[in-house]
């Protein structure tokens, strides 16, 4: 029977613990195999790359001081096996106050993959299956001002972690990322309205409508998301689609995207039963009707 045919819970019991502990990078090599229809398969650009950027967290790297510190929010789920790397160069930066990393899936416990003994790092288990827009709450509790948090399916320098956190010090009107969506608004032959997105823009420095992937943020935009979030009787922290949508209206004007060079993600980023946006029914159009929602409430704050 060929292994994409197992039954899930098969798969689970009987191949993916047998590889799942493999040293790097042959693990992530056997891992796109075993899901060749469903992610991108890499090639040796990709591994130079990625051995590249493991070889630079594990080293002593200098980097630049910033005027204030910084908290950030990790969430684990189905790349479990990422949290710890991000986690390791997360902890060459001396801006970085704390890190918490939320294990949003039961069938694990955090702390037999994330190893690091520096009271930096706080490790908490979630009792059930939790959505991403926990990372909010988790924020909230905690008496910071300048806030980072990153998916699991991205790999950051510590310069372009760096470049992020400054800019955010240096004028934080706005939420910053690294890489965003705009909504858009188009014409079809028929004449009728379609509605979309615009998605994966980096590369410059500027505004999008949305930030996704990699967020910086402020005490104040929390509090204005929550204000956002009450005003639609949304609970953040039960939010699966969309919670990128409600930081993105939170600040002054529109968020902002920083250069930060190449932005090196997991392979896994586009996997069905992983990646939400390939996974989650009606993903695109949950976020339209959310957009909008925001749009009018936000316009209608400010008048």
């Amino acid at each position: 029977m060929p292994v994409r045919s197992l039954p899930l819970s098969i798969y689970r019991q009987l191949l993916y613990p047998a590889y799942l502990r493999l040293p790097d990078p042959v693990y992530r090599f056997v891992d796109t195999l075993v899901y060749r229809n469903d992610c991108n398969l890499g090639g040796p650009g990709y591994y130079r790359e990625y051995l590249k950027w493991r070889w630079h967290i594990s080293t002593n790297n200098s980097v630049g001081t910033l005027p204030h510190k910084l908290t950030v929010i990790l969430l684990s789920f189905k790349r479990v096996r990422n949290i710890q790397l991000i986690v390791q160069g997360l902890l060459k930066l001396p801006f970085v106050e704390t890190i918490i990393v939320s294990n949003n899936n039961p069938e694990y416990r955090i702390e037999q993959w994330i190893h690091f003994k520096d009271p930096r790092v706080r490790l908490i288990n979630q009792p059930k299956p939790t959505p991403p827009g926990i990372r909010f709450e988790l924020a909230r509790g905690e008496s910071g001002k300048y806030f980072l948090t990153i998916d699991d399916d991205v790999f950051l320098y510590s310069h372009q972690l760096t470049t992020l956190a400054k800019a955010l010090m240096d004028d934080s009107l706005s939420p910053c990322g690294i890489q965003g969506e705009n909504r858009e608004f188009g014409t079809q032959n028929n004449g009728q309205r379609s509605e979309g997105w615009h998605s994966g823009i980096s590369g410059f420095d500027g505004r999008v409508d949305v930030i996704n992937r990699v967020y910086a943020f402020t005490r104040e935009h929390l509090d204005e998301m929550y204000q956002l979030a009450a005003r639609l009787n949304i609970e953040v922290g039960a939010l699966a689609n969309g919670e990128d949508l409600l930081l993105s209206f939170s600040g002054y004007s529109k968020p902002r995207l920083i250069k930060v060079g190449r932005i090196l993600g997991c392979l896994s980023e586009n996997r069905e039963g992983i990646a939400t946006w390939t996974s989650r029914a009606g993903f695109f159009a949950e976020r339209r009707g959310l957009y909008d929602k925001l749009l009018a409430a936000k316009c209608l704050a400010v008048r």
